[in-house]
């Protein structure tokens, strides 16, 4: 349709470049009769259609057809009149609005009353002065203060497109989540009709980027890494309407910084992570999930992550969270404003699945970095006692060889198969070759693995410390991370292949539609409107 929309509006500028101008300079005024007199005709053929044809008594009709006419008119005059498309107000601008209303009925009739009464002007004379009056007041009013646009929009009116910045730690050709996700944005939201820039830390070639990137190099001290950051951010923030930084200390510290100088200036943060969390597990500062963590007393060296938590959060004009359950955590232990927060959804992967290999029926499949707080130990522990179940552990990292001394000592090394990371599609094939997947990290916010286990249409048991708990909680199994009887006797529950079939035909039933596109969109509309 937008396509169609833009051809009608070059033929008619070609056509008719007089009209059209007009037209453009007075579309708002335009747009905002149109609108309100699609509301009245509305009101006049539903009060025509609830009296003349369903029978009902004229005033109720009349009260119907007021209703129904107020909400087009609401509707109309908010996201076609006025492009108001932000929906976190819009309670608050529909009780304005029919206030605004209301109060126009009673000035139209004091009005009309001293015209007609007074004046002895004549009532239709009067009806149209009346109507002129109001509804000028009416569109200085819906204007400049119930669809106001925010900074960012009306800018973007002014010159163009918007301009976005994304502050990332890591960037391809660097591995992990953030750094697609990144690239993702990069790619995608130019067309929708912004820029984009990137600020990143980084040694590598980047390869097919399309896009400006600015990298500050890893091989220095950390000193020099952050002052290096915060001025490439500084001399960008000329150039940008927001920068959009990906987390709150490596990035998201220099960031703040620049809007302490610049307060104008729109910062938003995304937290698909928690930085402190993940460092206190597994330096051994906690053996909490991070839902109890912010519960306990803290070290020094947390103490100093936390101001610059605070900091930062403090700075920042809107926070994006991947899962509402990280976003309640924050709101509640470290008192984000919920006016401050939204939650966009992580997407499924966008793959071709290769051809499913006959692969290992009682096979166990673990992926992700060998690090603590991923639990792949405690998984070692439950199936001691499974001997018919051989596990796949598909990785790298600091906990490799402490695995692997620990399958030595629980007399399963020769149940364990140790892989290297694997690229798809090499893991989308180990993935559609084992019995089963598990995601039993201590606190998982919202994993790719699962996420593309469910692309894949492929069982996977899911922690229940993360935020996919509340969000699929009809659809997928969870396990307590805590408890080894609690891993098992999930897996000997699917040991059972009735409870297996069910369990899958639940997966392949899900929606995993949500992709690139859909995340490009939702944060284009979120900053069109920051």
């Amino acid at each position: 349709m937008s396509d169609i929309y833009r051809g009608f509006k070059n033929f008619f500028s070609s056509a008719c470049p007089n009209i059209y101008r007009w037209i453009e300079k007075y579309k708002l005024i335009i747009k905002y009769v149109i609108s309100g007199g699609t509301a009245a005709l509305v009101d006049l053929v539903c009060l025509y259609v609830f009296t003349d044809i369903f029978g009902v008594w004229y005033l109720i009709s009349a009260c119907l057809a007021f209703v129904i006419a107020f909400f087009v008119s609401f509707s109309l005059q908010k996201f076609w009149t006025f492009r108001d498309n932000g929906r976190e107000k819009i309670y608050r601008q529909m009780s304005l609005y029919f206030i605004v209303g209301t109060i126009n009925l009673f000035l139209n009739a004091i009005g009309m009353y001293f015209l007609v009464e007074r004046f002895n002007i004549m009532y239709l004379l009067a009806q149209v002065m009346m109507g002129a009056l109001l509804g000028l007041g009416s569109f200085l009013i819906y204007r400049f203060m119930i669809f106001k646009k925010k900074k960012i929009e009306a800018k973007r009116g002014r010159e163009g497109n918007l301009k976005i910045l994304i502050a990332t730690g890591i960037f391809p050709p660097d591995i992990g989540g953030p750094a697609i996700y990144a690239k993702i944005l990069c790619e995608e939201l130019p067309q929708l009709g912004s820029e984009v820039k990137i600020a990143t830390y980084g040694d590598g070639e980047i390869i097919n980027c399309g896009r400006q990137v600015f990298k500050i190099s890893r091989k220095q001290n950390i000193i020099s890494r952050y002052l290096k950051y915060f001025w490439r951010v500084w001399k960008l923030s000329g150039w940008a309407d927001i920068v959009y930084a990906h987390d709150l200390v490596s990035v998201g510290l220099p960031c703040a910084l620049v809007k302490l100088f610049k307060p104008k200036l729109k910062l938003a943060i995304r937290l698909g992570g928690d930085f402190l969390w993940e460092k206190a597990y597994n330096r051994g500062w906690t053996d909490k999930s991070l839902s109890r963590y912010y519960e306990e007393p803290k070290n020094f060296s947390e103490k100093i992550f936390l101001l610059i938590y605070r900091f930062v959060l403090s700075r920042s004009d809107k926070i994006i969270f991947s899962t509402r359950w990280q976003k309640e955590i924050y709101e509640k232990y470290l008192k984000v404003s919920p006016n401050k927060t939204v939650v966009i959804d992580n997407i499924f992967p966008e793959f071709i699945p290769p051809e499913k290999p006959s692969g290992d029926k009682k096979r166990i499949l673990l992926a992700g970095r060998l690090i603590k707080l991923k639990n792949f130990a405690r998984v070692f522990e439950a199936v001691k006692r499974l001997p018919e179940i051989n596990l796949l552990v598909i990785g790298e990292g600091p906990e490799e060889e402490n695995l692997k001394k620990l399958a030595g000592r629980l007399e399963i090394e020769d149940r364990v198969n140790f892989k290297k990371r694997l690229a798809w599609p090499e893991l989308a094939r180990e993935i559609l070759g084992s019995f089963l997947v598990l995601a039993p990290s201590i606190t998982e916010i919202s994993p790719n693995l699962v996420l593309e286990c469910l692309k894949l249409g492929q069982p996977v048991l899911v922690t229940r410390e993360g935020g996919f708990r509340d969000k699929y909680k009809e659809e997928l199994i969870f396990i307590d991370p805590f408890s080894e009887d609690d891993i098992r006797e999930k897996i000997v529950y699917l040991l059972d292949g009735d409870n297996y079939d069910n369990y899958l035909k639940k997966i392949k039933s899900m929606d995993t539609g949500r992709n690139r596109a859909d995340l490009a969109r939702d944060h284009y509309n979120f900053f069109k409107n920051l």
